[in-house]
């Protein structure tokens, strides 16, 4: 008996996760904005197209299919590196769509320096599903496989058969790589801190300062990593092994994504 209350109590523990943040008070006023912003766009009118997209994510509506529209109504009113960066968003929410895919690579195309940082490495090349899922995705897959795991211990309790037992195994193992993966996926969401140039041409230096020495320039649409702040500077990477400083006011820098 003691053992199915601790099966029920391991079972029920993977049912009880946080709420999510509303994303908005008001839902329908944010379909409205966006349908409005979309019949705007479809019209060629871009900038207010862009008014309404930015209006509805202020209300603190997160998604997607809304950064992909700002990207594309950035992209058609000529403002390559806010495109870039709403794409990059669009991309890390929904990680499987070809179409921002394309469209990002398309955007970087007409950059002058065709700059975006790799996330491929070795573990992520091992744990070869961690970028084709986002944080939440990975945190459902953890939850619905911890479930189905304890819900196979239950069978197996009550009918101890060779072929739950394979089961449960097998459902270990699945869950065990699922938390590999969205621990891996945080790490790296978390370490990373992506931005995009806005200005036509920055100028990249070797410490922070007005006095330091000019290293090299980056131009819109560059894609960069963030390393370090000192006050009103970025030390940032170009993923190559070269590194400088730059103010912040020329970039849009993403939020990190793990916290």
């Amino acid at each position: 008996m003691r053992t199915l209350y601790a099966l029920l109590v391991a079972l029920f523990c993977t049912l009880s996760v946080f709420p999510e943040k509303s994303l908005a008070e008001n839902t329908d006023s944010a379909s409205i904005k966006i349908n409005r912003g979309n019949e705007l766009y479809l019209t060629g009118n871009f900038n207010e197209a862009i008014a309404l997209y930015e209006s509805v994510r202020k209300e603190g509506f997160q998604n997607g299919y809304l950064s992909y529209n700002l990207g594309n109504a950035y992209f058609r009113a000529g403002e390559k590196g806010k495109a870039i960066f709403n794409y990059i968003e669009a991309q890390n929410l929904l990680p499987r769509e070809d179409q921002i895919r394309a469209n990002l690579n398309f955007a970087l195309s007409k950059t002058e320096d065709r700059l975006m940082p790799s996330k491929e490495n070795a573990v992520t090349a091992l744990f070869f599903w961690t970028n084709d899922l986002n944080l939440k995705e990975h945190a459902c897959l953890v939850i619905s496989l911890n479930f189905l795991f304890w819900l196979s211990m239950i069978a197996w309790h009550y009918q101890p058969l060779s072929v739950l037992d394979t089961l449960r195994k097998i459902v270990l193992g699945f869950f065990l790589l699922s938390i590999c993966g969205a621990g891996i996926r945080f790490y790296f969401d978390s370490q990373e801190q992506l931005a995009v140039v806005l200005s036509k041409t920055i100028q990249v230096v070797s410490s922070p300062g007005a006095e330091a020495k000019t290293l090299f320039e980056l131009h819109e649409g560059a894609v960069i990593e963030i390393l370090d702040q000192q006050g009103d500077w970025e030390k940032i990477s170009m993923g190559s092994g070269k590194t400088g400083w730059t103010r912040n006011e020329f970039l849009k820098i993403q939020e990190r994504r793990g916290y």
